[in-house]
């Protein structure tokens, strides 16, 4: 029997968010470019959705998930885009995707095993990449407690730092990386370098990945080191090349925020003036774009090495930004921020803005690499830029 549907019932973006897995950003983005959502407003100027644009959503996430394009889907129209759209409340039962779902299609790419757990330490999501470490298939997994991966040695160590992290909100491995024994499924061990990351503003309380140290993946690719792996950079062209270009700029940063370690990250690209910087996607430590204090910057004022960067033209890479007046001092030591990397957005020669990074920790070079890789796919992504070979 159909749910019972009062034909004013309205969703507040949060809601909508939490129901689809979009983030709030994207769908703003969504409303102005592509025409499919018809939000109203309530009196204070708060977005109010209704069900036909929750349904809607979720016919377009099912639609992405073959890997078609926002672009693509939204050709078809809100009314084609409606006949074929699910329900509202079958939905709400079935668990939506808990990192976002840009950001989960690319940690499904990934070679190196990744598992996100919630507050109560049960593991919410794993990538396809830890069947072959540790022989447990994703579905199985869901629910399970991390302590699942964890030979039974280690888990009164890490049930207690589990409990000191959700009461202090701080954790010494943070942005580490450490050799640990992971348990199979059939029993065994496996050395693996463990990195955790803490992301604050999503469902996800951890996120952790798991590299095999049995087999270390050497690139070809010039520049990149070994650490590296070069599956995950043409994998990620290959998914990102499908994507919008405000989707590429939220993945792009939720993955340096989520796999990178950083506590905060963000993306400017230059306004139709050449000149101004507008702010285009923030994840970690804030979110906010267009109420942001940083949401323009002119590179001839801003006393910061973003202008820099970009007058430059090179990217700036420093453990040890403390006392270091390029950077907001009275920022770096409330937000406990140790590192900093800025890189340019270049497309054959031409700069179309930056990719900004700050992290707690010091940053590795394998990590350098990394960002280096995810700015020229960001790059390529945007206006004007020729498509990746």
């Amino acid at each position: 029997m159909p749910p019972k549907t009062a034909k004013s019932e309205v969703f507040r973006t949060r809601t909508v968010s939490r129901i689809t897995g979009f983030s709030p950003a994207l769908l703003r983005a969504w409303e102005q470019r592509h025409g499919f959502l018809e939000p109203g407003r309530s009196g204070g100027g708060t977005r109010l959705y209704t069900r036909d644009d929750v349904r809607i959503l979720l016919r377009v996430r099912d639609l992405m998930a073959t890997g078609r394009s926002i672009g693509e889907i939204a050709a078809s129209g809100r009314r084609a885009l409606l006949a074929d759209a699910p329900e509202v409340d079958a939905r709400e039962a079935t668990p939506m995707p808990f990192l976002g779902v840009d950001m989960q299609r690319l940690l499904d790419t990934f070679p190196d095993s990744v598992v996100a757990a919630d507050r109560e330490g049960r593991i919410r999501y794993a990538n396809a990449a830890v069947e072959g470490l540790l022989g447990w298939r994703a579905a199985d997994l869901a629910g399970a407690p991390l302590t699942s991966l964890m030979p039974q040695r280690m888990h009164a160590k890490h049930l207690a730092g589990f409990e000191k992290y959700l009461s202090s909100g701080t954790s010494r491995l943070e942005g580490r990386a450490v050799r640990v024994p992971a348990l199979r499924r059939d029993g065994t061990e496996v050395e693996v370098e463990l990195t955790l990351t803490f992301p604050g503003g999503t469902d996800a309380l951890v996120v952790a990945s798991l590299r095999d140290l049995r087999a270390r993946v050497l690139l070809e690719e010039p520049g990149v080191s070994p650490g590296t792996s070069r599956t995950m950079l043409d994998t990620a062209r290959r998914l990102l090349s499908g994507l919008a270009i405000d989707q590429v700029q939220e993945t792009a940063v939720a993955f340096a925020v989520s796999y990178l370690q950083a506590a905060l990250a963000r993306i400017w690209t230059f306004e139709a003036d050449g000149r101004t910087l507008g702010l285009r996607a923030s994840a970690g430590l804030s979110r906010e774009v267009a109420k942001s204090s940083r949401a323009r910057i002119d590179p001839d004022s801003y006393p910061y090495k973003i202008a820099v960067v970009v007058k430059t033209g090179q990217a700036f890479i420093k453990n040890g930004i403390a006392g270091d007046p390029h950077f907001d001092q009275e920022w770096v030591t409330r937000e406990r921020i140790v590192a900093a990397s800025i890189v340019p957005l270049l497309e054959r020669g031409k700069l179309h803005g930056v990719l900004a990074c700050f992290f707690r920790s010091a940053v590795s070079s394998e990590r350098i690499d990394m960002l280096r890789g995810l700015a020229t796919l960001v790059a390529a992504s945007l206006p004007g830029a020729s498509p990746a070979a």
